[in-house]
């Protein structure tokens, strides 16, 4: 399948994500339902990808199938406004700290790009301060540092504390370089020192509030208040990337988790359970910067396209069921309880870290990381060995074999059961792997 793919897809793939470097070559799958996903061989998979963390109440629910149904009632809706957006939007608002007002794209890309061109239209400033190891998306100008290697780190000042902007695409246009400053995570003396040299060029501080695509980073104690201060003394916004932490921690999402307000955020992957959906949502008056308001231009004909916004509905009713977090906090603490207790036995270096319902591995790692350099040091090939042998226990663990690891996670779909049977497969697929590397 993957000759016959790469015929008429480069490399084989729609994504490049989604050509596994562990196993070299990409899964073709046939089926997904509840915690399971069954590849083209028929084999069957648990599943510990979900959609790179979008399926958080697993493959196909009910619900959302039922609101797919109601797409097609509804005559496929694309490109019209609906009742169906002014809910969704006013769900958001309810559950959301920092959102007054919202407006709807499909992927996480288009959600941040359309955060950043609001930051520099309402600040007049256009400089954007990201952190390294922060990925926020594949629009060209936030494309910087999230998965540099280690060994080419290069800082632009004698402090070391700004890092040169590192392209992660080629293609890229070098001058725009010059409208990001890249400073490491979890480095407060940093971000002073890009404000002392930047103050009146940062349009906005943009953040992973948990930095889950360094497997599952957390901030320091008090950070995440920094940045919302230092931002608001410079005139500067606070943007929260909460793509993927959003709907971890509970409905607020990570800036209610952590008692910081930004004033712009955006949203997708849980949010509508599977779908294609992303949003971007903030403070009234920087949200009317956008057209017919302001001149601020966010339009296209699948914006908020009607599959994502029912789907979106069905998902915050069932994320606001009682149990939901409970449920997935429960299976999280199990799975890493479970493993540090493999871990141990074993006599392996490696922790594991994570809150809710995804969470990374890091083999090599006495303690979880801090930063990106931190994360850097970690077992890359150790993790894609462990992938391998869990692929072949028929547990699907996406390894992107780089500078650092992915993230990984459940859905209320999972059970004890299979937090059980990812235990054993884990405990024996590590026992090879250590046979393996014993001299």
């Amino acid at each position: 399948m993957h000759e016959a793919a790469s015929e008429v897809l480069p490399g084989g793939v729609s994504a490049s994500i989604r050509y596994n470097k562990s196993l070299g070559f990409p899964v073709y799958f046939e089926r997904a339902y509840g915690s399971r996903v069954r590849g083209i061989d028929g084999r069957e998979y648990l599943d510990l990808c979900m959609s790179h963390g979008a399926a958080v109440h697993g493959h196909g629910h009910e619900k959302i199938k039922k609101a797919m149904q109601h797409v097609l009632d509804l005559g496929i809706l694309c490109s019209y406004e609906t009742t169906y957006h002014t809910q969704l939007a006013k769900m958001i608002v309810d559950a959301i700290p920092c959102a007054e007002m919202v407006r709807f794209a499909l992927s996480g890309t288009e959600g941040v790009k359309y955060m950043l061109r609001i930051a520099r239209e309402y600040t007049g400033k256009t400089r954007i301060l990201k952190f390294e190891g922060n990925f926020h998306g594949y629009d060209d100008y936030i494309l910087f540092n999230y998965a540099q290697p280690v060994e080419e780190r290069r800082f632009r000042d004698a402090d070391e504390t700004t890092l040169e902007p590192y392209a992660q695409s080629g293609g890229i246009p070098r001058d725009i370089a010059n409208h990001v400053v890249v400073v490491p995570y979890n480095d407060q003396a940093a971000v002073e020192r890009a404000f002392e040299r930047n103050k009146d060029e940062l349009a906005g501080v943009i953040v992973e509030p948990i930095a889950w695509n360094m497997g599952c980073v957390f901030p320091d104690s008090g950070f995440l208040a920094f940045l919302r201060d230092i931002t608001a003394e410079n005139g500067s916004l606070l943007l929260f990337d909460e793509i993927l932490s959003g709907f971890r921690t509970g409905l607020s999402c990570a800036q209610g988790y952590y008692g910081v307000t930004p004033d712009l955020c955006t949203l997708g992957k849980a949010l509508s359970g599977g779908l294609p959906l992303s949003v971007c949502a903030g403070k009234r008056e920087i949200m009317e910067c956008l057209r017919p308001k302001g001149s601020a231009e966010h339009s296209g004909t699948f914006m908020g396209h009607i599959t994502g916004i029912l789907a979106a509905i069905a998902s915050l009713k069932l994320l606001s069921e009682p149990r939901h977090f409970e449920v997935t906090y429960s299976l999280g603490q199990k799975l890493h309880d479970g493993l540090a207790g493999i871990l141990r036995r074993l006599g392996i270096r490696g922790c594991t870290q994570g809150v809710g319902d995804r969470f990374g591995i890091y083999f090599g790692l006495e303690t979880p990381p801090r930063n990106y350099y931190e994360v850097g040091q970690y077992d890359s090939e150790m993790t894609s060995d462990f992938a391998r042998e869990m692929f072949s226990r028929g547990v699907y663990m996406l390894d992107a074999h780089g500078p650092k690891p992915v993230h990984h996670g459940l859905s209320s779909a999972h059970s004890d059961r299979d937090i059980d049977t990812f235990l054993d497969a884990a405990e024996e697929s590590l026992k090879k792997v250590v046979k393996r590397q014993a001299p």
